[in-house]
């Protein structure tokens, strides 16, 4: 028998994980870092949430996430996505979805933008 709902995230700052763990209280269900999970791990699930930062205009772990959905036999996947820019940036937000979905796949998967922030202090910059 498939469990009900698994949260997969992809964190760098804490935020996505935050809004994942969040979710999965909510639903009462487990979260996972995208690291720990594979195709056998979404096969027992009928629906997977996965969150993700946006970075440069990517949602961060989608593309993984697509292919291991793809090749599991779970029911259904939604995705949200995290980052500072403000939600009511609704243009930039919705370019930033046909940057990373096919047009049926912005049909057919629930997909989702929470605002977030900028952990100055956890992101990975390059100064020269």
């Amino acid at each position: 028998m498939k469990q009900q709902i698994l949260v997969i995230y992809k964190s760098v700052t804490g935020f996505t994980e935050q809004y994942a763990r969040w979710i999965a209280k909510e639903l009462d269900c487990q979260a996972m870092d995208l690291r720990e999970v594979s195709a056998k791990t979404m096969a027992g699930y009928q629906l997977v949430i996965f969150g993700g930062r946006i970075h440069a205009g990517v949602v961060d772990g989608l593309k993984q996430v697509k292919k291991l959905f793809e090749k599991s036999t779970a029911g259904k996947l939604v995705v949200f996505a995290t980052g500072a820019t403000p939600n009511t940036a609704g243009e930039m937000i919705e370019e930033t979805w046909k940057n990373n979905f096919t047009p049926a796949e912005l049909e057919h998967i629930p997909h989702f933008y929470l605002q977030s922030g900028c952990g100055m202090k956890k992101c990975r910059w390059v100064i020269n």
